[in-house]
């Protein structure tokens, strides 16, 4: 007989509404499997894993819906948004398969290949560069790259009458799904393959969380497996139903709600495509928010329309970008990306063991944004700095109190570089405040507040130590760097500062954030810390600095 393996069920606060008891009682009955249950693929089949477990886009917050249903994001992300990387998969180049799921009666544009469809939506969201900014998710452990993908065509399937009833649960569509694949209907699963399933009029489908298409959710996407390779795919209700005209966006028509939704799982499943297997915020979930859920979660509903490359406008969901901090279109990075070598922020990814910080505590974990995974890190708990929120124009610091340090998972180690720092030191009389330097066995190379006034930079293996006036270190400021290979120059604010001319082939290398190999301590506090791995011309150095001060509000 073929083996069908049913993974435990695991909850993620996906639930947003109780379900009816009707509800509750279907899916106890269809999601009892075993032997001789007719979801079961064909017995000569590969084996098929089926999961317990989706991630759903949910009804937009209605007059008189209960307070815990998810709210409709009217224009922007809510504060504190920030997606957060478990190690999970990607789908690097997605390969939209779109599958109808037997016959019915279709919004026209779903079934046709003719101008606007459903068709040419998926097309010109995986190729027309709309999302090429999704390149922001790439992964470095990991290496994973975010690119353009293809649209492999429309298949219409005719699934079995025990799959195929008004009432459709989850586990029904992964054993089609499966059983469509395994007699080559659909083409094989691939780790880009991603099936956008749409159901015809009068369908009702319920997810393993218990939560029911036109009640609770407009649509979701989910993982299973056939053998070994997962089986990445959507679930598209039909929105002409219950509470989903007017719950599941508000486009002018019905066709364009339909083609934001699809674009929301779309996006959903390439930046988080193995949330089937979840298990808690660890992996298998790749971008992932704690509070606010996946990237389109984060931005649910908020439509625009784009023109594609065919001429046509095309309506679609904002998602939410990490660089931008917002909902957006495209993406105009406030700084450059290229040679972007460690990028600590202290209003991203601060943790306390598994605990994303947002109230004052011990940062035991300080993640690097830069893809690079060039985390700071401190298991002692007493050598652990402080999260504070709300220190510097409304955003938080790391502070850093005369015994507290973090080390780099990976040392910086760039040969020229320019490197910003925002903070300030905190000592009333000192002779040096460390904010970068050395740790184990790595040469002493450092960058620290000096004397209330100066900068010092140290390069052990060129014998150089560089020290400039900045003037008072003992107000939050941005202190900056650059070197070409031949000349350090030293800003405040923007502002240069100083220059001297050395010349070295050796990499400075750092090793630890507010210490000085265990012996000295940083006192101050810290809100961000840039470095690249080459000289920024002036142009891109004034971008950096201008996005620091406007954030902070520095002179």
């Amino acid at each position: 007989m073929s083996e069908l393996r049913v993974q435990t069920p695991s909850y993620v606060g996906c639930l947003r509404r109780t379900p009816t008891l009707a509800a509750l009682l279907c899916l106890g009955g269809c999601l009892e499997v075993g032997p001789q249950d007719p979801a079961l693929p064909d017995p000569s089949a590969n084996p098929v894993t089926i999961t317990n477990h989706v991630h759903a886009m949910p009804i937009r917050e209605r007059a008189g819906q209960d307070a815990s249903a998810a709210t409709f994001q009217a224009s922007s992300a809510p504060t504190g948004a920030h997606l957060t990387y478990y190690g999970g998969k990607v789908i690097q180049n997605a390969n939209v398969v779109q599958v109808l799921y037997g016959g019915g009666s279709y919004l026209p544009q779903i079934t046709s290949t003719a101008g606007v469809s459903m068709a040419s939506t998926y097309t010109q969201i995986v190729t027309s560069g709309v999302f090429d900014w999704l390149n922001e998710y790439n992964t470095a452990s990991p290496a994973q790259t975010i690119g353009r993908g293809s649209f492999a065509g429309m298949v219409q399937i005719a699934p079995a009458a025990a799959r195929n009833g008004s009432t459709i649960v989850d586990a029904s569509i992964q054993a089609e799904l499966a059983a469509q694949i395994n007699a080559g209907t659909l083409p094989a699963a691939t780790d880009n393959n991603l099936y956008m399933v749409h159901f015809p009029a009068g369908k009702t489908v319920i997810n393993p969380q218990g939560e029911i298409s036109c009640v609770d959710i407009c649509a979701y996407h989910g993982t299973f497996k056939i053998a070994a390779q997962n089986v990445y795919y959507g679930v598209l209700p039909d929105l002409n139903a219950g509470a989903c005209p007017t719950g599941c966006g508000a486009a002018p028509t019905l066709f364009q709600n339909q083609q934001s939704a699809a674009s929301h799982e779309l996006i959903e499943a390439i930046t988080d495509a193995e949330v089937g297997f979840y298990a808690g915020l660890q992996a298998p979930l790749a971008w992932y928010d704690g509070n606010n859920g996946e990237i389109g979660d984060i931005c649910n509903q908020q439509q625009f329309t784009f023109t594609g490359t065919d001429g046509n406008n095309y309506t679609i969901q904002k998602e939410f970008s990490n660089l931008q901090n917002d909902c957006i279109t495209s993406r105009t990075l406030p700084m450059p990306t290229s040679g972007l070598h460690l990028w600590l922020r202290a209003d991203a990814d601060v943790y306390n063991g598994a605990t994303l910080l947002t109230s004052t505590g011990l940062a035991s974990q300080w993640r690097d944004q830069s893809g690079n995974g060039r985390t700071a890190s401190m298991a002692t708990t007493t050598r652990q700095p402080t999260f504070v929120p709300g220190a510097l124009n409304g955003r938080p610091v790391i502070r850093f109190s005369g015994a507290q340090s973090m080390n780099l998972n990976v040392f910086s180690q760039p040969t020229l570089f320019s490197v910003f720092v925002v903070g300030k030191n905190s000592l009333t009389s000192e002779s040096f405040s460390m904010i970068l330097g050395p740790g184990g066995n790595s040469p002493n190379n450092q960058l620290r507040w000096n004397n209330g006034s100066q900068a010092l930079f140290v390069t052990q293996n060129a014998g150089t130590i560089v020290t400039s006036p900045i003037g008072n270190t003992r107000v939050y400021h941005a202190l900056s760097a650059r070197y070409d290979g031949s000349t350090m120059t030293f800003y405040r604010d923007g502002n240069a500062m100083s220059s001297t001319n050395f010349t070295t082939t050796a990499p400075w290398t750092i090793a630890s954030v507010g210490s000085w190999y265990s012996t000295y301590y940083m006192t101050g506090d810290l809100a961000e810390v840039i470095i690249y791995d080459r000289a920024l011309s002036e142009a891109e150095r004034a971008s950096v600095n201008a996005y620091l001060r406007s954030k902070y509000n520095l002179p």
